[in-house]
């Protein structure tokens, strides 16, 4: 490895290490809202069977979220908060392709 790579890693770690310990601020902070999957589906009035076509997903990988076994990531996590503020919105969406396919 490079010297200046190194000396860059090396100051990062140590970086790191002082936000740890509280000596520094960190510059950016992502927090994961915790997305109550059940409640959005219910709220939608969709049986697990019905939301699980809705997202295009496998029942099982419902069913892990539902039990907070598992966390959706990235595009699921989008769609179910768009779900949960406007499912209106999203069941239009779906309404109109599935009309468009038939």
């Amino acid at each position: 490895m490079k010297n200046e790579l190194f000396e860059e890693l090396l100051g990062s770690v140590r970086e790191a290490g002082q936000i740890r310990r509280g000596e520094r601020r960190a510059e950016r902070v992502t927090r994961e809202e915790d997305l109550d999957v059940r409640k959005i589906r219910k709220n939608m009035g969709l049986t697990q069977k019905q939301f699980s076509v809705l997202m295009g997903i496998k029942i099982a990988t419902l069913r892990n979220w539902e039990q907070k076994r598992r966390k959706p990531e990235s595009s699921a996590r989008l769609l179910l908060r768009i779900a949960a503020k406007h499912p209106d919105v999203v069941m239009s969406v779906v309404h109109d392709s599935v009309t468009r396919e038939e």
